[in-house]
């Protein structure tokens, strides 16, 4: 609701008063590369003026979603940028292998920085994902 997102960005903007590091979830993005508000990630980063968080991570969205979304993020944002995927209804669907095929993308195709899992992913999720960061760091 227009409510929820304005008071998550009132908090958002007092954390970074504080001179902290501040990582920035955004949860359900589109697979139009939106938020299911209606809100841009333009908006998001807008929100914030010249005080931008150190990190945007794309949440608890789908893995489609993320990947839709990601590149629109990375045009917007000059920061850390990463993602963790919810796959709750689809854990069965999406193997450790899968995933991280979706996580190799994130990190190869859209420049993510940071990836792990949101709902449903499991230890192995997160072990596959491990795997596509190391590829990242010897290429």
């Amino acid at each position: 609701s227009p409510a929820a997102t304005a008071h998550a960005w009132k908090w958002t903007r007092a954390a970074l008063r504080t001179g902290r590091p501040v990582f920035l979830g955004v949860r359900h993005v589109t697979e139009k590369g939106m938020l299911d508000t209606g809100h841009t990630i333009q908006d998001v980063i807008d929100s914030f003026g010249g005080n931008r968080p150190d990190a945007i991570l794309l949440m608890c969205s789908s893995p489609e979603a993320i990947s839709a979304s990601l590149p629109v993020l990375r045009q917007a944002f000059d920061g850390s940028i990463g993602a963790y995927a919810n796959i709750l209804d689809r854990w069965n669907e999406l193997t450790p292998e899968r995933y991280a095929e979706f996580g190799r993308e994130w990190v190869r195709d859209h420049g993510a920085q940071i990836v792990g899992g949101c709902c449903g992913t499991r230890p192995e999720h997160i072990a596959a994902l491990r795997t596509v960061l190391d590829e990242a760091a010897t290429s």
